[in-house]
């Protein structure tokens, strides 16, 4: 990814989530990394939201295709 794709998914992230309350929960790990899944107060999933711009796609191979539905 260069860096304006970057730069303009941390700006989408956070327009979407900051000052905002999220509810998360732990779904296992990936990479030796923490993976967990975020709603919105609203019910909106975070990761759904972002697949909606664009900027993300879903990697069926981790996410089994949890996502299919954005």
């Amino acid at each position: 990814k260069s860096s304006d794709e970057y730069r303009s998914g941390k700006e989408a992230i956070s327009s979407l989530i900051l000052n905002k309350h999220l509810t998360c929960e732990r779904k296992g790990t990936s990479f030796e990394r923490p993976v967990w899944h975020c709603l919105l107060d609203d019910g909106r999933d975070v990761g759904c939201e972002m697949i909606k711009t664009g900027l993300v796609e879903e990697s069926t191979k981790h996410s089994k295709g949890f996502y299919k539905e954005c």
